[in-house]
């Protein structure tokens, strides 16, 4: 299982959560359980399904980032 922490500008569109757990297996699969779950789809996600900009993604120690 995965967890995924959000700031508090993005839970607010999961209800206030913080913590989502996913059973995704790829970075993937866990961005677009969340986008289909939550509306976070443009939040997240540009129309071309890069990450925005401003996204953040820390795996481990490594740090991805929208262009």
């Amino acid at each position: 299982m995965t967890t995924i922490t959000l700031p508090k500008t993005l839970a607010r569109y999961t209800g206030g959560n913080a913590k989502i757990q996913t059973e995704s297996a790829t970075l993937y699969d866990a961005l677009h359980a969340l986008t289909d779950t939550y509306s976070l789809d443009t939040a997240i996600l540009r129309e071309n399904g890069d990450l925005q900009p401003y996204v953040r993604i820390v795996l481990g120690t490594r740090m991805i980032q929208g262009t």
